[in-house]
């Protein structure tokens, strides 16, 4: 597997995270081409239904691989990801071949664009985001550091999504909206307002519950 690696470079992949995420981004990295080695994960649980082998980060088998980190906890995310970058190992982006991304996208590294995402003019993905499959981020929307949108979400164009910030399945954002970072906002809100800092917001239209800690 070493010769294999040094053969394809940057088109070996291994996977910080075996759970559903991890399987999810281990399919859409298949299909975008990578060779994908297996997973990292010192709690999996999950069966062996894709027949990936784990390792350890300090496998020489594994040691040259790019790495992305499939773990959808925003905070513990940005966290193992820092510390991969600290000691050197390379972050690759996979983005699911049905996926549509505008040629001027922006993106940084240990991206992922699930099935289905539609990501329009100029937008900006920033270290760590995750699309997940079938959201829609329209032109001029800037997701920041290891922020997470989640299935099925609608952003309109010019929102900003804050560090870390969870915007949840099938929610809807308005044009020029700004989410605060930390913030969550819950599956299925509209969100029509700027969202502050660490808040949390559900409903139609999104109201805030209360406060969540940003540490």
């Amino acid at each position: 597997m070493t010769d294999q690696i040094k053969e394809k470079g940057q088109g070996a992949l291994l996977i910080y995270g075996a759970g559903g995420h991890g399987h999810v981004i281990a399919e859409a990295a298949k299909l975008a081409g990578f060779q994908v080695l297996g997973f990292v994960d010192d709690e999996a649980k999950l069966g062996d239904e894709m027949s990936l082998p784990l390792f350890q980060l300090n496998d020489e088998r594994v040691v040259g691989a790019a790495i992305i980190v499939a773990v959808g906890d925003n905070l513990a995310r940005r966290r193992i990801t820092s510390d991969l970058v600290a000691s050197g190992r390379h972050l690759a982006n996979v983005v699911h071949p049905s996926a549509m991304v505008s040629e001027s996208v922006g993106m940084g590294q240990g991206v992922f664009v699930g099935a289905g995402s539609i990501i329009n003019s100029c937008a900006f993905l920033r270290d760590g985001v995750v699309i997940n499959s079938g959201a829609v981020v329209e032109h001029h929307c800037q997701v920041n550091e290891y922020a997470h949108v989640g299935p099925g979400c609608v952003m309109g164009g010019g929102v900003s999504v804050g560090t870390c910030a969870m915007v949840g399945l099938g929610s809807r954002v308005l044009p020029r909206v700004k989410i605060g970072a930390y913030a969550t906002i819950g599956a299925g809100a509209v969100v029509t307002t700027d969202v502050r800092e660490s808040a949390r917001v559900v409903g139609m239209p999104a109201k805030e519950l209360s406060q969540v800690s940003a540490s």
